[in-house]
């Protein structure tokens, strides 16, 4: 009898060591389980900190080149209203066989740098009062068609390069043959230019359709980026 009373002592000490110890591997389980989660909290914040700062930096980008785009949109938009579009596009030295007053050569093409907003330029004043005050760089050049039924480029202005963030504008202007440049020695019409050569003059766009009165479509393209 006392040895059966010892053996049931110690079925109840094993038994209670045993609950102690599957209360302890529980517990283990649990701050492992916390401890998990933890990291798992910590690393989703990692993301999103480094994720926020790209997508704010995208949609400033963004809203930049928008911008730089409306800024394109208004300076065209403004000169074909008031009639410079065409008036740059006439804004030719006949005799000389450049663009007025024109001195840098890029590509072996005569071009402007930039206008201080006193020039004579039909898109002087406009270009100096939109974009003179930014940091802003742009290009002009046109686009016209030849003979041939191809077209060729020529630099209006040209500052250099554009950079990363450049947007692009154009507008269209129908030159007919009435229309005439803005120095010509003979007070010739394109269309005289095109057929006579007015005594040595001449304009850079053809009369592609001499059978009518459109002359020819020039293409003014402007370029921008910010500096």
């Amino acid at each position: 009898m006392t040895v059966s009373g010892r053996g049931s002592g110690a079925d109840e000490r094993d038994s209670s060591r045993g609950s102690r110890l599957r209360g302890d591997s529980r517990g283990v389980q649990w701050t492992l389980e916390a401890f998990l989660a933890v990291l798992l909290l910590i690393s989703a914040l990692v993301i999103v900190a480094q994720a926020v700062p790209v997508g704010t930096q995208q949609a400033e980008a963004e809203l930049a080149r928008a911008q730089l785009q409306q800024a394109g949109d208004d300076v065209l938009g403004l000169a074909e209203a008031n009639g410079n579009l065409t008036a740059a596009v006439l804004y030719w030295n006949t005799t000389a066989g450049s663009f007025v007053n024109t001195q840098t050569d890029v590509g072996g093409e005569l071009h402007y740098v930039s206008f201080d907003g006193e020039e004579a330029h039909p898109l002087a004043v406009l270009l100096a009062e939109t974009l003179g005050e930014r940091p802003i760089a742009y290009n002009l050049q046109i686009t016209y068609e030849t003979a041939l039924g191809t077209t060729e480029q020529r630099p209006l202005v040209y500052q250099g390069p554009p950079g990363g963030d450049s947007v692009t504008t154009s507008a269209t202007v129908l030159l007919s043959g009435d229309d005439e440049p803005h120095a010509s020695a003979g007070d010739c019409t394109l269309a005289e230019l095109s057929v006579s050569n007015c005594d040595g003059e001449a304009f850079y766009a053809p009369d592609i359709d001499p059978t009518s009165t459109r002359y020819n479509t020039v293409q003014i393209q402007l370029e921008l980026w910010r500096t």
